[in-house]
C-alpha cells in the first residue's frame, strides 16, 4: 500500500500487523515511519514507548535529531512528552 502512495491503507496494515503478530517489531517500525509521514506524532511516541518497553530499545536522541524520519517528530509536544517520561 506505502509504495502506491496510499498511506492510510499502509497504516491500517501495519496496525492489523501488529494485532497479529504482536511480537514482530518490524510491524511497529513500520507505524513509525508511517505516522511521521501523516505527521501522527502522539502516534509516533506511542510505537516508540512500545519499542522500548516490549522490545528493549533505548534511542539516542542526538542521532534521531539527525535522521530525516523525526525532524517533524522532534518539534511536537508528543516528542516533548514521550522523552519526558
Amino acid at each position: 500500500h506505502y509504495l502506491d502512495g496510499d498511506l492510510e491503507s499502509a497504516i491500517w496494515s501495519a496496525v492489523r500487523c501488529n494485532a497479529l503478530e504482536p511480537a514482530y517489531e518490524d510491524c511497529y517500525w513500520n507505524l513509525v515511519a508511517f505516522y511521521a509521514e501523516a505527521k501522527r506524532f502522539e502516534d509516533v511516541a506511542e510505537q516508540l514507548a512500545i519499542l522500548e518497553s516490549d522490545f528493549g530499545y533505548v534511542f539516542d536522541i542526538e542521532l534521531m535529531k539527525s535522521e530525516p524520519i523525526y525532524s517533524e517528530f522532534i518539534k511536537s509536544n508528543a516528542y516533548q512528552e514521550w522523552i519526558n517520561n
